[in-house]
């Protein structure tokens, strides 16, 4: 029994007599041809190619009583997978008891037959152990890329388009007028992160196109990355957060250290980048982690090289995995993937909501990935975008009196939960935004103009505090601070959607803060009150004369009554 390891290396030999027997035999043609059609709804696939082998010809016989029957020709092309060559010191792919050049068509059909399609084999590392199936078409599929077996076609995937019988959308590669047969399918492998060594982790499938149509439907995993943001250490990490301006969002990437061992070649570089594009509204503060597994990856010239965005505000941020190339303006991620496959890389950095925010619109932050997939090439493939969505919010403050006039010249603090004040910036008339560190000059009180009404932006959700610290001439004061509560009603299962929100349950964002009138109040008395006051003094003082003198009259022996 061969071990597969010993058959994958057989590959690159078989490659130079696959190459001559390309030119030089003729395969029976099967009679008839059909359709094949390969579907996925996976939108990583966009743009990635399909390879089909016919691997048997077949002819269908219709036996008349509403069965068939289906005979089976080995294609040239295959004959040295099942037979090996001994001329070239290539040994068969597979060991088929009993297999000669006579009978090799027969024998390789019995043994393709006698296949089991079970789950996961016992010792998937040798596909002669328990002969499952899929475990077969990695292997033929990996046979027939090394060995440039002769393909049918190699199509891309169709735009996105809507397949009836699917839900939702599809992406699709069609092989029309092909011949009647038995076909190994494969996705193009290059980059893919379903790793199953030693088999080159591609889903490499079967299928017999008998008639006029069959289908397929592909799962290889190609890279993709997700990003999420979170929004200080109590914040649970998502695709959208509302946050104040000047507050640090940590952004985190993940992604699958893919399988690079197509990559062999002196110049079969790997690329592998990260490309994040940031909205005007985040500005980059670095503080990039990058870890593969569980190990921290440190920044030299080996692993990677992150790229700022142009003045750190909106643009592109980059970070490119590997070694600097000569003469190439990506890096080759071999050596630091290698032994790596499979494993995750989390890449985290920090980025501040800064003066630019649009309330009502989300400040969106989107990242890519850009691999290899053409060994010998400088050919790359890019994923789908993963997005993130931040979001600032307003309220408005209407200061009327009881006649619902605007009332100006009244003076507020704005405090958050913890009762700290808010320094603000003026935007324009009567709009102030939450001050950023960078901003030179900064005010915490604000005064109501002929509107009355004060807009504060760029605040996150949550709770703050009004403190009116000056109340207009013939106002009362109001009674303590304004409670203000901001809470996020945007619907984020349908993102990208603007934001919505309430401030104190009301969607029209605005706080109406009264401040009434005041009149004189009433005295408590008039002239009667004044003059008893003054004859209950004389009464007093009368008294108080009267004990001195009789005090005074005891001691020189008189007597007082």
């Amino acid at each position: 029994m061969h071990k597969v390891t010993r058959k994958m290396a057989a590959l690159l030999a078989a490659l130079v007599l696959a190459v001559g027997v390309l030119f030089t035999a003729t395969p029976a043609m099967a009679a008839g041809d059909g359709t094949l059609t390969v579907t996925t709804t996976d939108a990583a696939f966009s743009g990635k190619g399909v390879s089909a082998w016919r691997m048997f010809d077949i002819t269908v016989h219709d036996n008349g009583d509403d069965t068939k029957s289906y005979g089976y020709t080995l294609c040239d092309e295959w004959k040295t997978f099942f037979l090996g060559d001994e001329e070239s010191s290539i040994d068969p792919m597979v060991t088929i008891e009993g297999i000669t050049e006579d009978n090799v068509s027969q024998k390789a059909y019995e043994y393709v037959n006698g296949l089991t399609n079970n789950q996961a084999q016992t010792n998937p590392s040798d596909p002669n152990n328990a002969g499952e199936l899929a475990d077969f078409a990695k292997l033929a599929a990996a046979w027939a890329r090394g060995a440039g077996a002769t393909s049918v076609a190699n199509v891309k995937l169709a735009d996105q388009t809507f397949s009836a019988g699917l839900e939702g959308n599809s992406y699709v590669a069609t092989f029309s007028g092909i011949p009647f047969g038995y076909y190994v399918v494969s996705p193009a492998t290059s980059g893919s992160t379903d790793v199953i060594d030693p088999f080159r982790g591609t889903d490499a499938m079967l299928v017999a196109v008998v008639d006029g149509t069959a289908s397929l439907t592909v799962k290889t995993e190609y890279p993709t990355v997700d990003k999420q943001v979170q929004n200080g250490a109590g914040d649970e990490a998502d695709d959208h957060t509302s946050v104040e301006i000047g507050d640090t969002l940590t952004f985190t990437l993940t992604a699958t250290v893919p399988d690079v061992s197509e990559y062999e070649g002196e110049n079969d570089y790997y690329r592998f980048a990260f490309v994040d594009t940031l909205d005007d509204g985040l500005t980059y503060t670095n503080n990039v982690v990058v870890k593969i597994g569980n190990q921290t990856i440190t920044a030299d010239d080996a692993n990677y090289k992150v790229t700022a965005p142009a003045g750190n505000e909106g643009g592109e941020l980059r970070i490119d995995f590997g070694k600097t190339i000569d003469g190439k303006n990506y890096r080759d991620a071999r050596a630091l993937f290698k032994n790596n496959a499979g494993k995750t890389i989390t890449v985290t950095y920090t980025a501040k909501l800064n003066e630019n925010a649009v309330v009502s619109e989300p400040e969106t932050n989107s990242v890519k990935v850009e691999y290899s997939n053409n060994p010998g090439t400088d050919e790359f493939g890019t994923s789908e975008p993963s997005k993130t969505y931040q979001y600032d919010f307003e309220f408005i403050l209407n200061k009327v009196d009881e006649a619902n006039t605007p009332v100006e010249n009244a003076s507020f603090k704005l405090k958050d939960a913890e009762g700290n004040y808010i320094e603000l910036v003026l935007v324009s008339e009567g709009v102030y935004r939450k001050a950023t560190e960078d901003d030179s000059t900064k005010i915490q009180e604000v005064t109501t103009g002929s509107t009355g009404k004060i807009e504060f932006e760029g605040l996150a959700a949550g709770t703050y505090y009004l403190e009116e610290t000056k109340t207009p001439e013939g106002y009362n004061p109001i009674d303590g601070d304004v409670k203000i509560v901001i809470v996020d009603t945007t619907n984020t299962t349908t993102l990208p959607v603007d934001p919505s929100w309430t401030v104190n349950g009301d969607a029209s964002h605005e706080i109406k803060v009264v401040n009434k009138k005041g009149t004189l109040l009433p005295g408590t008395g008039g002239m009667g009150t004044v003059i008893f006051t003054i004859v209950g003094v004389a009464v007093i003082a009368g008294g108080a004369i009267w004990y001195v003198n009789r005090r005074r009259a005891t001691s020189n022996g008189e007597h007082v009554a």
